[in-house]
């Protein structure tokens, strides 16, 4: 590949075009999908994560909402499609339009996940897949997760953990992320990974290494599976 066509230069072009608008946080996160929308990444690794990853197939979400939360700009539910409702919040979700999410087959709100416009026991399925650390308040994002999510129905996280804060990513995220916010909810199935490369996804997709447990220090990924009790 050419370092003209590399994602770090899409992305720093992008950061310069975007120098005036908005806030850092808001620059930095456009830029990042910006570039990947130049780099033209596939998206097949969505149907992954959400299903098979979790011990689902898609029977188990015929006639469920779903929730996305931090959805990014490529379609993450379009796989689900016997779902009854598919929507993604995230705060840049209008600017998403011009990155082509208007083709999308799910809802996009351009809201924050600490104030989730949705009654109480509204979704079947929850997700957040990269996104948490990313909120600006994390206690208020998990109460309303826990909110809108119905009895029985299942949280799905994936989620750097235990790293500094950044411009993008400015929430800490502890090992016991689910003893501490997460208290109304069982604990199904709790893993942690090294990051092995850049992305998450990718230490998952093509170098996958499993830990026995948290790191002391520096960051992991952490994965949930949680359902909220009956």
């Amino acid at each position: 590949m050419k370092w003209h066509n590399s994602w770090l230069y899409t992305k720093l072009v992008t950061k310069f075009i975007l120098s005036n608008r908005g806030g850092p946080k808001e620059r930095e996160e456009l830029a990042h999908w910006i570039g990947e929308a130049l780099q033209k990444k596939d998206n097949d690794h969505f149907y992954y994560f959400y299903t098979e990853e979790f011990g689902f197939d898609l029977s188990c979400f015929k006639d469920k909402r779903l929730l996305d939360i931090g959805c990014g700009p490529s379609g993450s539910l379009e796989w689900a499609v016997t779902a009854k409702e598919r929507i993604g919040i995230d705060p840049l979700a209008k600017e998403y339009l011009w990155l082509g999410a208007w083709k999308h087959k799910m809802k996009y709100l351009a809201v924050g996940s600490e104030e989730i416009p949705f009654n109480d026991k509204h979704f079947d399925f929850i997700f957040s897949f990269n996104a948490l650390d990313h909120v600006d308040n994390l206690a208020a994002s998990c109460k309303e997760i826990s909110r809108v999510l119905k009895p029985g129905g299942y949280f799905l996280l994936i989620t750097d953990c235990n790293h500094p804060p950044t411009i993008t990513e400015p929430t800490f995220l502890p090992p016991n992320l689910a003893e501490v916010y997460f208290p109304d909810l069982d604990v199904i199935d709790q893993e942690y990974y090294r990051h092995t490369m850049l992305r998450t996804y990718d230490s998952l997709l093509k170098q996958r290494e499993k830990l026995d447990g948290p790191l002391d220090s520096g960051s992991f990924i952490l994965k949930l599976k949680l359902r909220k009790r009956q």
